[in-house]
């Protein structure tokens, strides 16, 4: 599981029942982080049939992610002023270094194969954590090489790449509602005929089950992971009959770019 903190709340590898997972995700982690994550994981990680590389879709996911870095003036500069694809070699140390810690110390044996419960409240409402995201719009959506160089590995490796989306707070998604066909529209050619997982608008049995406006609580992983699990095994992935595994049938519609949102 990759992604950043929606996803590394949101998926608890020890509530899954069949599957076995590894939550890769970190904090403001962004698409670069994610493709690098997975470069240094792919060789660590003992081929088997079916296996699966989830990607959590922050609808910023595209765009450059402001919140992390401390050299947020320089990259900015690099991406908006001079239109650069992607970092330059001497800006990647902080990732990198952020990087190697998680592959030096969150190996599985580790923290639950790297859940991290989330913190919980900051103190903001829910219209003002989704209005603050979407400030993240602004930016142009440079950072789509990285999601097409991770989507070419991960596929050149035999492995099948998800998107998924985490739940969101009823408050903070009607805020969203306004934006939600541009926001989502960012990733659209890069995920086209992949699997999508949205549970933004999937409410869970209890509020407990949020510690914040879009971030899930321990109670709240637990409810997820095998939901999410429950919906991977029908996707068909775990079988030999991959391509015409009826559980495709399930599929409710098609998003506008031609990916499958189940």
């Amino acid at each position: 599981v990759f992604g950043s903190s929606h996803a590394l709340h949101a998926v608890n590898p020890e509530c899954a029942r069949t599957l076995k997972f590894w939550n890769a995700s970190f904090v403001s982690g962004d698409a670069m982080m994610d493709y690098y994550a997975y470069m240094g994981l792919r060789k660590r990680w003992p081929q088997r049939e079916g296996q699966c590389v989830l990607l959590n879709e922050d609808f910023w996911l595209g765009m450059l992610q402001t919140e992390y870095t401390i050299y947020f003036a320089q990259i900015t500069i690099l991406h908006e002023v001079m239109s650069m694809p992607y970092r330059c070699r001497w800006l990647m140390w902080p990732y990198e270094r952020v990087v190697r810690k998680l592959l030096a110390t969150n190996l599985p044996a580790v923290s639950k194969r790297g859940y991290v419960r989330s913190l919980g409240e900051n103190g903001k409402t829910a219209q003002e954590r989704c209005l603050g995201h979407i400030k993240f719009l602004k930016h142009r959506p440079t950072e789509l090489a990285w999601l097409e160089k991770l989507r070419a590995q991960v596929e050149a490796d035999g492995r099948h790449l998800i998107f998924f989306r985490t739940p969101l707070d009823d408050d903070y998604r009607k805020v969203f509602e306004t934006f939600r066909e541009r926001a989502w529209a960012i990733c659209s050619k890069v995920r086209a005929g992949l699997p999508v997982l949205d549970y933004s608008a999937t409410l869970p049995p209890s509020e407990r089950c949020f510690a914040d406006a879009d971030h899930l609580s321990p109670e709240g992983a637990c409810w997820f992971t095998p939901l999410l699990e429950s919906d991977l095994l029908a996707l068909g992935f775990q079988t030999k009959e991959v391509q015409t595994c009826p559980a495709f049938s399930k599929i409710q519609d098609k998003s506008v770019d031609g990916s499958a949102t189940l």
